[in-house]
């Protein structure tokens, strides 16, 4: 029994140093951080240009639709950020995923708003109101565009998540089962 014990502990350590060797580590608070006041600028952007969606795009029941959809993102990403700030480390599970979907759906929200705005300048019957559509295209488009940046940073973060939790499970099966065969060994010895 105490051969097992010990054969165990060498496995467990041996196991341990090969992990960190070929370590692939959990994003960090730096990284999460970082991301977070990425996305908070970008989201500060947003808001601005869906403000701006209200005020000069038509006021139709889309339109009205559209933008309650824009609110409940930045409903989404004012709640997810806070409760990130105070643990940055829930970026490692599903709220990850959340965030670099709350990011997509802004930037694919944006990018609506800049080819509706654009849509809407033939239509126009004075210089003034076609000014207004092409700036509200352009805030539109430049907010897509760096949501879109933002959203790519925290994919590529989310998948340093996912490869770390692989690397993990990976380790722990293999200790698991070289485990199991020392264990084995022993219980055969011992008969």
């Amino acid at each position: 029994m105490k051969l097992a014990i010990t054969l165990l502990l060498i496995l467990v350590v041996a196991a341990t140093s090969r992990a960190q060797e070929k370590d692939k580590p959990f994003p960090t608070k730096d990284e999460i951080n970082l991301l977070l006041t990425q996305g908070d600028r970008a989201m500060g952007q947003y808001k601005a240009a869906v403000d701006l969606e209200e005020r000069e795009l038509d006021k139709t029941p889309e339109m009205k639709d559209a933008v309650a959809k824009d609110r409940e993102v930045l409903s989404g990403w004012n709640e997810m950020s806070k409760g990130m700030k105070t643990k940055p480390e829930l970026f490692n599970s599903q709220f990850g995923l959340e965030i670099v979907l709350l990011l997509d759906d802004a930037s694919r929200n944006a990018l609506l708003c800049s080819s509706q705005a654009s849509l809407k300048v033939p239509t126009t019957k004075t210089v003034s109101e076609a000014e207004n559509f092409l700036h509200a295209a352009e805030s539109c488009q430049d907010t897509s565009t760096l949501l879109y940046t933002v959203s790519e940073n925290a994919a590529v973060l989310y998948r340093k998540y996912l490869a770390a939790i692989e690397q993990l499970a990976t380790e722990s099966t293999n200790v698991a089962l070289k485990c199991r065969d020392a264990l084995e060994k022993s219980g055969s010895q011992q008969k």
